[in-house]
């Protein structure tokens, strides 16, 4: 932790809001190719189970070409999946700079879980091909009959290991973006950040939104996407189209209650009217990708796939700005505080020290301050500044980042709380100093 905090260099409010949407990239990015992935191999799993139970050859070819269809592309699991991630961990460390945040340590271990699954998933994709080749060979001697056994048991070892290792992944990237929008929690342990309500619903909502992209994106690269491809019979097509189709139906319907059951669980300091929006969008993307997927059952039309995959792909898109935004509301402070420390950075290099700033912490108080405040008398709009600095002793980064941006504290008292007074950061920081030395002690 301490080699990624050594990276941080102090930036500008402007460069923060781009960070900001640099996250919310690299989180689309990761999420929808590890969904499709996650979802993929959940698939494969599930039919390669099915196959070795009832002996179905149409469900192990099934699984084959799913795993094959998400793992087409050589290097795709980097530019997608381990890249964005490393990236996210980059972006946290520069937002949450300054705070003692369990988020980074959290997405460390679930970029070590996804490497390992990653590695997996392919070792488990070379294993079903060689299956694949083995099955057309036939009756032989014992020898090959034993190799086919063999294999058909590692093939089942290595779908439950890829799964097992991609799940862990992302339970601890749930519980990351869940506890950075929850400073509240900090501290509690890192179990505590796993097995939280907001975490552990984050992570059923992905699980059957991984079902859905997978599916649907089976079905618009296999029959859409580039004129589409031959499988190896009309049947296993009409097979994949059916069962797949079918099942993404199921869980558009189930997605919309996980989603609202996600929003409870926020924290209301994190909660604001546009989350709201961004979820409902999202939702009614999924909706309507159901109702399109429904259609394409009904009337027999593949085509209608490819309106379905880019629904998901825009529905996922409001879904990570909607946890974004939470994001953002509960580390502004932070922001700010940071933003604070650029502008002195950059008052330095060029050479303007406190004085020359000339910031006058009296004169704000006298226009801005005193209407409300004085510093020994509680004053019916607002308390006492011998009061107020109490909670602020040895913790004047906070007190600066409630100057710029002010929320209401005593509500039964002060319902409308301060408001804000539009001071920039170096004027916060100075009040800040003046009103902490002129009550020390009182």
């Amino acid at each position: 932790m301490e080699l990624l905090e050594s990276l941080v260099i102090p930036v500008s409010k402007g460069h923060l809001e781009l960070l900001r949407i640099l996250l919310v990239l690299a989180h689309v990015l990761f999420m929808g190719y590890t969904a499709v992935l996650y979802g993929s191999t959940m698939l494969s799993v599930y039919y390669n189970r099915i196959a070795k139970k009832t002996g179905d050859t149409s469900f192990y070819m099934l699984a084959k070409e799913i795993i094959d269809t998400v793992t087409s592309a050589p290097t795709i699991w980097f530019g997608l999946g381990i890249a964005p991630l490393i990236g996210s961990i980059l972006l946290y460390t520069q937002l949450l700079a300054g705070m003692k945040s369990p988020v980074l340590a959290l997405l460390i271990i679930s970029l070590v879980f996804y490497c390992a699954g990653i590695a997996v998933v392919y070792i488990y994709k070379g294993s079903v091909n060689l299956s694949s080749v083995l099955s057309k060979l036939g009756p032989l001697d014992s020898g090959v009959s034993e190799l086919k056994s063999n294999n058909a048991n590692n093939n089942n070892t290595l779908a439950m290991w890829s799964f097992i290792l991609l799940t862990f992944s992302a339970l601890f990237f749930f519980a990351g973006v869940n506890i950075a929008s929850n400073q509240e929690a900090w501290g509690t342990g890192i179990l505590t950040y796993i097995f939280t309500g907001g975490s552990l619903l984050k992570m059923l909502f992905f699980v059957i939104f991984s079902v859905i992209i997978a599916a649907v994106t089976f079905l618009y690269m296999t029959f859409v996407w580039e004129g589409g491809r031959k499988l190896d019979s009309d049947t296993l097509a009409e097979f994949a189209k059916n069962k797949l189709s079918r099942l993404a139906i199921l869980f558009t319907i189930i997605l919309p209650l996980t989603l609202a059951f996600n929003l409870l669980t926020t924290p209301k300091f994190a909660v604001n009217p546009m989350t709201f929006i961004f979820a409902a969008v999202g939702g009614i993307l999924v909706v309507l990708c159901g109702a399109m997927l429904y259609g394409m059952v009904k009337e027999n039309k593949v085509e209608r796939s490819s309106n379905a995959f880019w629904m998901l792909v825009f529905a996922l898109i409001f879904f990570v700005v909607k946890e974004q935004y939470a994001f953002n509301i509960s580390s502004y402070d932070n922001l700010l505080v940071l933003a604070s420390k650029h502008e002195e950075m950059e008052a330095g290099k060029k050479g303007h020290g406190a004085a020359e700033v000339k910031v006058n912490p009296e004169e704000i108080f006298t226009t801005k301050c005193s209407a409300c405040h004085k510093f020994d008398v509680k004053q019916p709009t607002a308390p006492s500044y011998n009061e107020v600095a109490k909670k602020y002793v040895g913790k004047e980064a906070e007190m600066v980042a409630f100057i710029l941006n002010p929320k209401p504290v005593n509500t039964a008292e002060y319902p409308s709380g301060m408001p804000n007074q539009g001071l920039k950061p170096a004027e916060a920081k100075a009040m800040a100093a003046w009103i902490l030395e002129k009550t020390a002690g009182k």
